[in-house]
């Protein structure tokens, strides 16, 4: 399905029942097959208070892939309420572009490509890929202009970001989070994230930001950081899954108030890898960067390359942070 030849796009909200405002390619559950692809243009586009562009298969296919091409601005903010939908309580639906291998399903996610000038995320607003069965989660190609801001929560703690998940009780693999862009920004709780809490291995998170990463705060709703994150959360399964590596470029890496770069493990399997190249980097009133195992896996390594210059200074007071929360994978 190719959507394109308007200016200006704005998909809002959710109706009273079951219907999310959006653009839609579904695998139905009694369906075989697999289904189309998703290609939208604009100048602008705006998905607001639960507004969709979603692929997804709840029967025996592969869903199609999401392309997503703005030349300008892209919003993608707030969280519609969503009651039920094929008998799946879901309370609560981020404003989000995703792909999903919903519960069920046999089949893989397609992937998701954004192209745009600038990119904000806020109150809740994400873009997502994940499998919930038997299938691997799609590819998030995120291309940025100038500036990618990933900022806040809603109002019950649904933080914003980019997520790329292996859910509870799924058999599959989760895919990797690429991200180039001039500048990037998480801030009030901002994700980038990639776990697994089935059975497969989590993703690889690389960024490549020409002038500058800021990850700086803790969202005082939800508990947590802003954060690039990778882990593994599921112990006990038939075979040790590995969480994914963090590979970060950029000129200058500030890390803030609380915020994490981290990778982790809770299971059998190790955690992933962190690697830096920065030229200047800076962790502040609590900003760090970690690996850390909580299960029998090994911690992945800490790799800093090319730094001219490294600060380190001072201590940040929160409360509570959550390991995880979980990642809701979008629902037409």
């Amino acid at each position: 399905m190719l959507v394109g030849g308007v200016s200006r796009w704005r998909i809002a909200g959710v109706a009273s029942s079951t219907i999310s405002s959006g653009i839609f390619s579904i695998v139905e559950p009694e369906a075989v097959g697999n289904g189309g692809d998703l290609a939208v243009t604009a100048r602008s586009l705006s998905l607001l208070d639960g507004g969709q562009i979603s692929a997804s298969t709840f029967g025996q296919g592969n869903s199609g892939d999401v392309k997503v091409t703005v030349e300008d601005d892209l919003l993608v903010d707030g969280v519609g309420i969503y009651p039920v939908f094929y008998g799946l309580l879901n309370d609560r639906n981020p404003s989000n572009i995703s792909n999903a291998v919903q519960e069920f399903a046999i089949g893989d996610s397609g992937d998701i490509t954004v192209e745009t000038g600038n990119l904000l995320l806020r109150n809740g607003g994400r873009i997502t890929s994940g499998t919930l069965s038997e299938g691997d989660a799609g590819l998030i190609n995120i291309e940025v202009e100038a500036s990618f801001i990933a900022d806040g929560a809603s109002n019950d703690g649904l933080v914003s970001g980019v997520y790329s998940n292996v859910g509870s009780g799924a058999i599959g693999t989760g895919n990797n989070i690429n991200i180039q862009t001039n500048q990037i920004t998480l801030t009030d709780g901002g994700q980038i994230v990639t776990e697994t809490s089935g059975q497969g291995n989590a993703g690889n998170v690389k960024v490549v930001s020409d002038s500058s990463v800021l990850l700086s705060g803790v969202n005082a709703i939800s508990g947590l950081a802003s954060r690039i994150f990778t882990g593994t959360n599921a112990s006990g399964l038939d075979i040790p899954v590995r969480g994914g590596d963090i590979s970060l470029e950029t000129n200058r890496l500030r890390i803030e108030d609380g915020a994490v770069l981290d990778t982790r493990t809770i299971a059998e399997g190790p955690g992933g890898d962190v690697i830096l190249a920065a030229n200047i980097i800076e962790l502040i009133q609590g900003g760090q960067v970690r690996t850390t195992t909580f299960g029998s896996g090994n911690a992945g390594d800490i790799i800093i390359r090319e730094a001219n210059n490294i600060l380190i200074s001072g201590s940040y007071t929160s409360s509570n942070q959550p390991l995880s929360e979980s990642i809701l994978l979008a629902e037409p």
